[in-house]
Parts: C-alpha cells; structure tokens; sequence
C-alpha cells in the first residue's frame, strides 16, 4: 500500500510540475500549451487509432 501511495504522489506531482511549466509557456509565448497535451498527430503509431466516443 506504500508502494501506491508512493506512486501516487509522484505522479501527482509531476502532473502539477508540466500543468505549471505548461502555463508559463501558454502566458510568455502566447501558444496555447494545452493543446500540445491533446495533440497526438506526431506519435506516429497513436495518430492512426481513433478514439472512442
């Protein structure tokens, strides 16, 4: 159960780390950095699956 919770806040605290690296990017150079998140076309094997809605 350690092990998780380890897990857990490590990913939790990456999560926050990119969401305030991003941000600082999106207010300085004026790019929406979110979109970067959800913009999958330069995997080259997740660009061809199609989500599921």
């Amino acid at each position: 159960m350690k092990a998780l919770t380890n897990l857990f806040t490590i990913g939790f605290i990456a999560g926050i780390v990119l969401l305030l690296f991003l941000k600082v990017v999106m207010l300085t150079t004026g790019n929406s950095a979110y979109f970067l998140l959800l913009n999958f076309e330069y995997v080259p094997v997740v660009k061809d699956l199609e989500p599921v809605w």
